[in-house]
């Protein structure tokens, strides 16, 4: 059985414990990936394990 999964960045993933090693990454996920998610600019994915769903293991964002 697969255990992870991708899905839409929310409120319920817990963002401040992300650390890719680059702080520009972490500092995008925490407080601008939202905002450009509202203003439909781009949409950002998580990486997360199923039993851990709040803990971001990587992302992805997308932009047309």
């Amino acid at each position: 059985m697969n255990n992870y999964k991708i899905e839409p960045l929310s409120k319920h993933h817990n963002r401040k414990d992300f650390d890719c090693g680059e702080e520009a990454l972490n500092q995008y996920l925490l407080a601008v990936a939202s905002q450009h998610a509202k203003k439909s600019v781009s949409r950002t994915f998580v990486l997360i394990e199923v039993d851990r769903p709040e803990k971001i293991l990587g992302f992805v964002t997308l932009t047309a």
